[in-house]
């Protein structure tokens, strides 16, 4: 399939490698990954969007129609993705095309990197340790995306079990935009937003802005995608279920998080995250959140339809907006959403013990407050 100038399947093995040899080399990277591939699957359902499978051949397969979908998307948006880059001395300047090849690589970037920290933070040695044999399949983490999949027999899984899915996931998402932000360079952004800074974290300030504001954009694109489904399982059920908005929020946190530069971060007695924010926390936070976040969650991503729909995640996002808020400031939560940011908080308290042995990089201890 080509788009333009682009053969889909090219470009996807190309922004592997690429994408693949930057983190191996990547100096927090302690101990040698396996070899890792990637195919793009006409097997594979849109819905899955990615899965990571294997056993003596790692393999990161992408559903050739999700790619196909995403792309899609980026004429169908394009307005938006070019008025995201407001504040930037590049606007006016930018041809169309030249803002969705950002988009692209940053898409694609994001996919790939949830699928590899799977591998990189342990997911699947933890999963390995628990059963027999060597192969595996990301569907072992338990989270069923494909509701046709799953036969009608099938008792549903507990809470707790969907949590700790779920929360495998959140981290996959969360630190493969941690990587892009502190750690990742970003050619194509550098050249576009003119700075020769080696990552989004050391972009002038203005600069920093604008990137932080298109990966979330990005980050966004492709969450919207893959949970557009999810929606339809779990019919927004917070008892048995975590929201889909939680997982997007869960994400933006993590951008927040670096953004703002928000570090010793301490867990209580049952997991929840506290931090003392200073008045410069607070006031990087509510920037990150005016400039950043909140143009994020107010372009039209439904150009197609007259009015927001309702039941859709965008409006759900806005209607959660300020509870999000809430949480970060350390107000009083209010709403389903927040609770379940803090049932993932303490989630992955819990677990982190459990992937610490599996990772194949130093991961930052999770603290507990002083009694």
């Amino acid at each position: 399939m080509k788009f333009g100038q682009y053969d889909l399947k090219t470009y996807w093995l190309n922004r592997f490698a690429v994408v693949w040899e930057e983190l191996r080399d990547d100096r927090q990277i302690l101990d040698e990954p396996p070899d890792l591939f990637l195919s793009l699957s006409d097997r594979l359902s849109a819905r899955r969007a990615a899965r990571i499978r294997g056993g003596q051949r790692i393999v990161i397969e992408v559903s050739t129609q999700f790619a196909q979908n995403l792309e899609n998307g980026f004429s169908e948006v394009s307005s938006v993705l070019v008025g995201l880059m407001s504040g930037s001395s590049a606007a006016e300047r930018l041809d169309p095309a030249e803002v969705i090849e950002l988009f692209r690589e940053l898409t694609s970037t994001f996919v790939i990197l949830h699928e590899v920290f799977h591998l990189i933070a342990g997911h699947i040695g933890w999963i390995l340790s628990r059963r027999r044999g060597r192969d595996f399949d990301e569907e072992a983490l338990g989270l069923h995306l494909d509701s046709a999949r799953r036969k009608k027999s099938s008792p549903d899984p507990s809470y707790s079990t969907i949590a700790d899915a779920y929360l495998l996931e959140s981290e996959a998402d969360c630190t493969a935009v941690q990587w892009m932000i502190l750690s990742m360079s970003q050619p194509t952004l550098r050249r576009i937003l003119g700075t020769r800074a080696p990552t989004i974290m050391t972009f002038p300030k203005q600069r920093r802005v604008v990137a932080f504001r298109l990966v979330v954009a990005a980050v966004w694109l492709v969450i919207r995608t893959m949970e557009s489904t999810r929606r339809e399982v779990i019919a927004n059920n917070s008892k048995t279920h975590p929201l889909p908005s939680t997982r997007a929020y869960t994400v933006f946190g993590q951008c927040l998080s670096a953004y703002s530069v928000v570090d010793d971060v301490r867990y209580d007695s049952r997991g929840g995250a506290q931090h003392t924010l200073t008045d410069e926390d607070v006031k990087s936070m509510n920037e990150f959140l005016k400039k950043v976040l909140l143009p994020v969650l107010r372009s039209d991503w439904n150009p197609r339809s007259e009015s927001l729909p309702p039941s859709s995640l965008e409006a759900q996002l806005l209607r959660y907006f300020p509870d999000f808020g809430n949480h970060l400031l350390n107000r009083p939560i209010t709403t389903a959403v927040g609770r379940e940011m803090l049932r993932m908080e303490r989630a992955r308290f819990r677990m982190d013990r459990s992937l610490r042995p599996f990772r194949y990089y130093r991961a930052a201890k999770l603290a507990r407050l002083e009694r």
